[in-house]
């Protein structure tokens, strides 16, 4: 997440795209201890922690990947992805998503 957070902009097929590959990175962090032990299956913390983790980022690349563009708006797509976030944090996605609007508003202008 904290990568996600380092982007100037994120737009939202850029955001669509990383969403795709979490997913992909997801299966495969869940499968290679189960190859690697042979079948046995994967610790339920490891699977649990992966789940979790790859999940909140997961739900930032939604709002991300979504046209919301005030607060108001955005802490309603937050709460129905059942995720809770301050102030900084909204902040923060609203300024990622601002940055990539600024950009198309600029390329427009060329």
């Amino acid at each position: 997440i904290s990568s996600i957070y380092a982007c100037k902009k994120i737009g939202e097929l850029g955001a669509q795209q990383l969403l795709l590959d979490s997913y992909s990175l997801k299966t495969l962090l869940l499968e290679v201890p189960v190859l690697a032990a042979e079948g046995k299956p994967v610790p339920a913390g490891y699977a649990k922690y992966v789940i979790r983790e790859i999940g909140r980022a997961e739900t930032l690349l939604k709002i991300l990947s979504s046209s919301v563009e005030d607060v108001e708006s955005l802490k309603t797509l937050l709460e129905g992805q059942g995720a809770v976030a301050t102030q900084e944090e909204i902040t923060r996605i609203l300024s990622l998503k601002a940055g990539a609007a600024d950009a198309a508003q600029a390329a427009a202008a060329t």
